[in-house]
């Protein structure tokens, strides 16, 4: 894999460090899939995903972050709000959230899957800081690697 996209001016390369994390998706994402990325930065992971899911599985996605940063410059141009994932209640509007450590502190990482996990929404969660019994208890499973999915 390899892919180059061009937005605002700039060119991208597809990052391969990514690709074992892009490809825990393959079973999960669907046609029109509503996928949120929390703590999405400037948002490429959302772009590489949707790019990936377009070429490679053939199926459309719609991406959006939420970023509590407003300082973060939005430089891909993702559909973006800037608010705390706390006080965020529309994840029942997705189908899928993303989540790679947006909270360093590991117990309050661990009451936001818990807090997002009420909205009955399927969760990928991409990092080793929660413990592996941690994240048992919460009912995730491990995909491959640190990618836990709950559903």
């Amino acid at each position: 894999m390899g892919y180059k996209y061009i937005t605002t001016g700039e060119q991208y390369n597809y990052l391969p460090s990514i690709g074992p994390t892009i490809t825990a998706f393959d079973n999960i994402v669907f046609n029109d899939m509503k996928v949120l990325d929390v703590g999405s930065g400037l948002g490429e992971f959302m772009v590489y995903l949707k790019l990936y899911c377009k070429d490679e599985l053939k199926v459309n996605i719609n991406v959006s972050g939420i970023e509590i940063d407003k300082n973060i410059t939005n430089y891909v141009k993702i559909p973006t709000q800037f608010i705390d994932a706390f006080a965020f209640n529309g994840y029942g509007n997705y189908d899928l959230i993303y989540l790679y450590q947006p909270i360093r502190n590991v117990d309050l990482m661990v009451k936001l899957l818990e807090y997002i996990s009420q909205y009955k929404v399927q969760i990928i969660y991409n990092n080793s800081s929660v413990t592996e019994s941690q994240l048992t208890n919460l009912n995730f499973t491990k995909l491959k690697n640190n990618i836990w999915h709950y559903k």
